[in-house]
This record gives structure tokens, C-alpha cells and sequence, in this order.
């Protein structure tokens, strides 16, 4: 067979890195660090928020609302970047549940997981070629 042939040929699953593991789809992984950042601003405003407005009556559902939409977005971009970085679905349930029992813990301890996950991201984003700035890549 010549070469040229071979390479026509369709692979057989998704092309490999050099370390064996399937490609990431850069793109996918780029989307689910923005949606990261994003729920770690609204979980900066959620826990900076009761010491900046003090004990206002409305602070109590203002906070809780902040704190519903932070955690679902979180657990939705952990979720999006475990998909994207194929990894172990165990590994990203993992990821989702330790962000949902530390921001019941404190807020600030979801972030610490959330910023965990961004540096993945960055580290995967920046092997591709691409650039990646304060939020998130630039594309």
C-alpha cells in the first residue's frame, strides 16, 4: 500500500496525543473556563456582598439567589470540563460535588476548587498555542 493511501484511510477513534490519551476539543474547553470564571465572579459577589450591604431584610435572598445561580453554573462548567478534557467520569463527578460541599462550607473554598479547574484549563489552552488572559482564553 502506498502512503498516500494510508493516509485516506479513516482512524479508527479520535486521534491521540503523544501521551496516548484522546484530543481535546479546545474549543469545548475554552467554553467551560468561561462559564468557570464566571461562577467564581458570582460567588466573589455573594460572599463580599454581606459586608458591603451590611444586614438589609432582602440580603438574605439576594445572597441565596447568588449562591443557587453560582452553583449551578459551576457544577455545569466542572461538568463541561471534565467532558471536554475526557476525563474519568468519576474524576469530573468528583470535581462537581466538591464544589457544591465547599461553597455550603464556605464560599471561598469553592473558589479554591474552581480555580484548580481553570489552571487546568489554562495549562491545556496554552499547549494548544493559543493565548490565555485574566478571562479565560482569547479567542
Amino acid at each position: 500500500m502506498s502512503e498516500s493511501n494510508r493516509e485516506a484511510q479513516p482512524s479508527e477513534g479520535p486521534p491521540a496525543t503523544a501521551e496516548g490519551r484522546p484530543s481535546v476539543d479546545i474549543a469545548r474547553v475554552a467554553r467551560a473556563q468561561k462559564t468557570l470564571i464566571a461562577s467564581m465572579a458570582i460567588i466573589l459577589v455573594a460572599v463580599i456582598l454581606p459586608f458591603v450591604a451590611g444586614r438589609a431584610p432582602w440580603l438574605a435572598l439576594v445572597d441565596a439567589s447568588l449562591n443557587l445561580v453560582s452553583i449551578v453554573m459551576a457544577v455545569f462548567g466542572a461538568f463541561q470540563m471534565g467532558r471536554a478534557l475526557k476525563e474519568n467520569m468519576g474524576l469530573t463527578l468528583l470535581w462537581c460535588l466538591a464544589i457544591v460541599g465547599f461553597v455550603f462550607i464556605d464560599g471561598i473554598l469553592s473558589l479554591i476548587v474552581i480555580a484548580i479547574l481553570s489552571a487546568k484549563a489554562t495549562k491545556v489552552i496554552r499547549k494548544s498555542g493559543l493565548k490565555v488572559g485574566f478571562l479565560g482564553a482569547r479567542t
